[in-house]
């Protein structure tokens, strides 16, 4: 199954747009993990909610639809609408076929990481269309690096997003050249005009989709691939340009071979807190309230901003001094808050960050459905009574 900001990629509509459809109960999610706020969609549903677009532009208003599609009254007119409506979509789907096997393949792969750095500028988008405005305002300052480098775009804002994103605007430099082997430099000579460098986690593989085809296509089929595959996705994906070509990259991991360092790192924890006695840190005990999911880069995010919160459950956790919590399935002790989820214990790591005096708790949540990808959650701590924070 897909999480809602896959599934939204799937759908070539907004997480926003998905979660309005489920309000009036014209297309539900087949689970919510009420704990997490995760959201699953099956890929058969796809079909559905591209029913619902094509009656929406026929004129239907939400509520005729949630008709059309659930109620048994005049079903036999009703499956007539929708058996209509199949077939056109399926028209357009073979047009589209047709129309993606005139250009060249496109190609899908587990790859080892690129390994780029990104020189550029963080921004908001209004809307895609502004991204060629911006890109010549901050390409103008990159100066020699043009030379080895690649148009870019690094999304952040979760889900399939046409207006209001979050992004990092740049080129994307392989580091492989010497030129920039000296990132110190690179970074202070980018700051004298204004611009960051951002580097990835460097992780070990990145799933790769090359294509002459739409944005929008190559997010279907790679999120499509993911799924079909066993693949899990991470972190934020990288648009890299040249001419009529299309990479995209993303951190990822097969799920069918085992990974040796996470075994190793799992079994070294497993025994590492069966033979120790528990730690409770004295920075986290206490109550803290949700600010949001951290969607871009830590030296970017700035925690007091208004943040994309998630609906889940744990809008409060109260870490206790014996390794307790607000909650009768979640524990805590050393840098871990563990999940009893059925026969599995979930370790999410956890920690505080210091900004501007402040304290914030980092929480990265994890669930059982291995395939879903992992978000980070800020949390402030609430001031309890003679307590100075």
């Amino acid at each position: 199954m897909y999480q809602i900001k896959e599934f939204s990629y799937l759908c070539k509509t907004t997480i926003k747009t998905l979660r309005h459809y489920e309000k009036v109960g014209v297309l539900l999610p087949k689970e919510i993990n009420s704990l997490t706020g995760y959201r699953f969609y099956e890929e058969s549903q796809v079909e559905t909610f591209q029913q619902i677009k094509t009656l929406q532009e026929a004129g239907f208003t939400l509520k005729e639809i949630k008709d059309i599609l659930y109620s048994t009254k005049e079903s036999q007119l009703n499956q007539q609408i929708l058996d209509m409506i199949s077939d056109y979509n399926d028209r357009l789907k073979k047009l589209q076929e047709l129309k993606d096997s005139l250009r060249e393949e496109t190609k899908i792969e587990l790859i080892p990481n690129s390994n780029f750095i990104m020189i550029g500028k963080y921004k908001r988008l209004k809307s895609r269309d502004d991204y060629d405005k911006e890109f010549a305002k901050i390409d103008k300052k990159i100066g020699i690096y043009r030379n080895v480098s690649k148009k870019a775009l690094e999304c952040y804002t979760p889900g399939y997003q046409e207006e209001n994103f979050l992004c990092f605007i740049g080129r994307a430099v392989k580091d492989d050249y010497k030129e920039i082997h000296n990132v110190a430099a690179l970074t202070s000579r980018m700051k004298q005009v204004g611009l960051d460098i951002l580097i990835d986690d460097r992780p070990p593989t990145m799933l790769h989709i090359h294509t002459k085809g739409s944005v929008s296509d190559a997010y279907q089929k790679l999120i499509q691939y993911a799924e079909q595959n066993q693949i899990q996705l991470r972190g934020s994906f990288k648009e890299v340009y040249n001419d009529n070509d299309l990479d995209i990259y993303i951190e990822a991991y097969d799920l069918t071979k085992e990974n040796p360092d996470q075994t190793k790192f799992e079994t070294d924890l497993k025994k590492k807190l069966a033979s120790t006695e528990p730690q409770y840190d004295k920075e986290l005990i206490g109550k803290w309230k949700l600010l949001g999911e951290q969607l871009e880069p830590t030296k970017f995010y700035n925690p007091e901003k208004s943040q994309f919160i998630p609906d889940t459950e744990l809008k409060e956790i109260e870490f206790r001094p014996n390794g307790t919590t607000n909650f009768s399935n979640i524990t805590w002790r050393d840098k871990y808050m563990i999940i009893k989820e059925g026969e599995y214990d979930i370790y999410c790591s956890i920690g505080v960050m210091k900004r501007k005096r402040k304290r914030y708790l980092t929480v990265l949540l994890n669930t059982e459905k291995s395939a879903s990808r992992p978000i980070r959650l800020f949390y402030k701590k609430e001031k309890s009574k003679g307590e100075i924070l």
